[in-house]
């Protein structure tokens, strides 16, 4: 099967989203993942080859998905599938691109006529779609993203005492480290009145993940509630500013699970990266947006990718070859124009002319970047 599994990155839904997490879940397929990376692999056992499906079908909607077209994806595999109904591995290819794209709905339709050896795309289904009770019997505690819906789940239906049950069993079984088993367990100790407890599972979780909202609203809540309440509003205070951050990295994050081929995508998540502090992240993303920018997208990317690079960590030499790669590859004056502003603010005026000149060159009726140049000659001349 092409999209053999699943890769789920989620956010707190259910009883964590009271706590101030958003409700947001981006799910891919590993062989999607490989597909648009490029690491496809013809040999393994269960490709199109050995499961004697029609290569050309699977070629197409592989081509499709790792150009970004996954739209048209999606409609070449739905064709195929009622072409062939009965073609399981198919239709659980399907039903992980559907969820990929969060057609959740529409790939619990498809997962419906599969066997239990494919539960695990109901589970994730289910879960997102907050049908907590007829996910729960499916879900593996094998797999920790599972375990950590099972908890998740539990707790949103009062199921308190099934729910800690759960946990014990996740930390045993996966570790104690992570954010939302600490989350739970941090809110648990907090209805029991343990606000020293609460604290410090708040405070490990958020040191898991210093932008995990349910992480930052529950510690300032624990804090306002023990001693330290100033402590805690400036915490609530700041959960409150990074609640739309968050959303707007959500909302970024979807629109490259729709289409991975457009730079200005890539640039949204770069840029909420960047607003999170998430700057290794924002990095990489900036950078492959760049990669994939057509000529008329280039230089927004590039100048934003320059900003964030002076501004972060004050790498004025690090943005100026940026934006003279960009230049290299589509001459646009704004690029120009950046780079020797940011050269003019660091006092060199020698090597900000070259740049307005070349500005100037594209636009010679330009009169700010006329008198940009004018002062860097002045300046130069000192």
């Amino acid at each position: 099967m092409l999209f053999a599994g699943l890769v789920l990155a989620a956010w707190p839904s259910g009883a964590s989203a009271v706590q101030g997490a958003p409700l947001a879940f981006s799910a891919a397929p590993r062989a999607v993942a490989a597909i648009v990376a490029g690491q496809t692999d013809d040999t393994r056992p269960d490709s199109a080859h050995s499961a004697g499906r029609s290569t050309t079908d699977v070629s197409s909607w592989e081509a499709l998905w790792r150009t970004g077209h996954r739209r048209d994806a999606i409609a070449a595999m739905t064709q195929a599938l009622a072409a062939r109904p009965q073609d399981d591995e198919l239709r659980a290819d399907l039903a992980a691109a559907q969820l990929a794209v969060h057609q959740v709905e529409a790939a619990l339709a498809t997962a419906e006529a599969l066997g239990p050896e494919h539960d695990r795309l109901r589970a994730t289904a289910l879960y997102i779609l907050a049908r907590y009770d007829e996910a729960i019997p499916v879900l593996d505690e094998d797999a920790l993203d599972e375990a950590l819906m099972l908890i998740d789940a539990l707790e949103a239906l009062g199921r308190l005492d099934e729910a800690d049950a759960a946990s014990a069993r996740a930390g045993r079984r996966h570790g104690e480290e992570h954010v939302r088993l600490l989350c739970y367990r941090a809110r648990r100790a907090s209805q029991a009145g343990d606000l020293a407890l609460a604290v410090e599972l708040f405070t490990r979780a958020r040191d898991l993940d210093p932008v995990d909202v349910g992480a930052l609203y529950g510690l300032g809540r624990a804090l306002v509630r023990s001693d330290r309440r100033e402590e805690g509003l400036a915490l609530l205070e700041q959960h409150r500013r990074l609640v739309p951050l968050v959303d707007a990295y959500d909302f970024a994050r979807r629109a490259v699970d729709l289409d991975p081929s457009h730079a200005s995508n890539h640039a949204a998540v770069a840029a909420a990266e960047h607003a999170l502090g998430l700057l290794e992240a924002a990095d990489e993303h900036f950078r492959l947006a760049t990669r994939l920018a057509q000529p008329a997208e280039l230089a927004p990317v590039v100048l934003r990718h320059a900003r964030m690079l002076v501004d972060a960590h004050g790498d004025i030499d690090g943005a100026v070859t940026l934006l003279q790669d960009a230049w290299t590859r589509h001459p646009d004056a704004r690029l120009m124009v950046r780079a020797g502003d940011l050269l003019m603010n660091a006092g060199r005026a020698s090597d900000a002319v070259p740049r307005y000149e070349r500005a100037l060159a594209l636009r010679p009726t330009d009169n700010q970047i006329v008198q940009r140049l004018q002062r860097a000659r002045e300046d130069a001349a000192r």
